[in-house]
């Protein structure tokens, strides 16, 4: 066939996706999962064989060649299957073994050139700022030195930011170049990723502010203490409730300890908005201050005025009596 002249020849267009590592990797961990999955069956097919055989040399005609040969062969081709599958499940997993450190390798260079670039975007922007923050104190430090001899503190001052500008200036002198190279060296391969300190956010446990437990074969109820109470569960078991918190009383106990005044059954009570919990588990609770709802009556009297609590950790009043002599002539008792 002859070809026109002025014909030009185009290339064919790429029709297939191109593969990244990934991919590749992929699709060997497949591969290689399926001819681990032959390798299985191929071996029972083995095992078979293998148990064929021995059980004809036991129990079979030895004269019989033919038989002989068969079992021979089914034994031989068995093996060679599983071989060949063990030579090529070894080659795919070294297959994988390479790409996956291919794609390490790659991440690793992505992450280089991104690390590299932050080091070089960083360094313009110091170096953008470097020649006018010089200038600038530069002219300050030449606008101080005209009232340097009206002031000690002025001409100290300009002295300071002289000497500080010389050394800075130094420096960045020095420590930038070396910046760039530390920057392509970490593009490159020639020295490790910086490590920076990352701050791993604090997770605090919710503490619940669970009411006080009492024994679960009773009802009970939520109230809000406003005294220590005291009291003893179906079980025996004695239950304590502190001032200001949340407890589950039993039914039984609700009436005494209202009328006692030491709970609430409104949620809503002031005392519990700006009360509950406050007291910590250093707070100690005297004994005489526990309301004991198990007592048919109150433990302390207090002699404060209406409108007034004892405070937690005073103790009931005391007095002492003093033994007086009687007055000389008198027959009275001493008190």
């Amino acid at each position: 066939m002859r070809r026109q002249s002025g014909a030009t020849l185009t290339a064919m267009p790429n029709l297939f996706r191109k593969s990244t590592l990934s991919d590749d990797i992929t699709a060997a961990k497949k591969r290689l999962a399926v001819l681990i999955e032959r390798r299985t069956d191929a071996k029972q097919v083995f095992d078979a064989a293998v148990g064929s055989r021995e059980a004809f040399l036991i129990g079979g005609n030895l004269d019989d060649e033919r038989t002989s040969e068969k079992h021979e062969a089914k034994v031989a081709a068995a093996t060679s299957k599983v071989q060949g599958l063990d030579s090529a499940i070894t080659a795919m997993q070294l297959q994988v073994d390479d790409l996956e450190a291919k794609l390490r390798l790659e991440v690793e260079a992505t992450e280089r050139n991104r690390v590299a670039g932050e080091i070089e975007e960083n360094l313009a922007s110091v170096e953008q700022q470097t020649g006018p923050w010089l200038a600038s104190t530069r002219t300050f430090i030449a606008s101080l030195a005209k009232l340097e001899n009206l002031s000690f503190e002025i001409n100290q001052v300009g002295l300071y930011l002289a000497k500080v500008v010389g050394e800075i200036e130094l420096a960045l002198s020095i420590s930038m170049p070396d910046m760039h190279r530390h920057a392509e060296a970490i593009r490159s391969g020639g020295m490790m990723l910086p490590k920076y300190p990352r701050v791993e956010p604090e997770l605090l446990e919710l503490q619940a502010n669970t009411a006080t437990p009492t024994h679960p074969g009773e009802a009970v109820r939520l109230v809000f203490c406003l005294k220590p109470i005291r009291w003893r569960g179906v079980d025996g078991q004695r239950q304590f409730a502190e001032r200001w918190s949340d407890a589950q009383l039993p039914e039984r106990l609700i009436a005494r300890a209202t009328q006692r005044g030491a709970i609430t059954l409104d949620m809503t009570h002031e005392k519990r908005r700006t009360h509950k919990g406050i007291l910590s588990a250093f707070t100690g609770t005297p004994e005489h201050a526990i309301v004991d709802l198990d007592g048919s009556g109150e433990i302390t009297a207090s002699i404060l005025p209406p409108g007034f609590e004892p405070l937690p950790g005073v103790g009931p009043p005391r007095t002492m009596s003093i033994k007086v002599a009687p007055a000389r002539g008198t027959d009275e008792v001493p008190t």
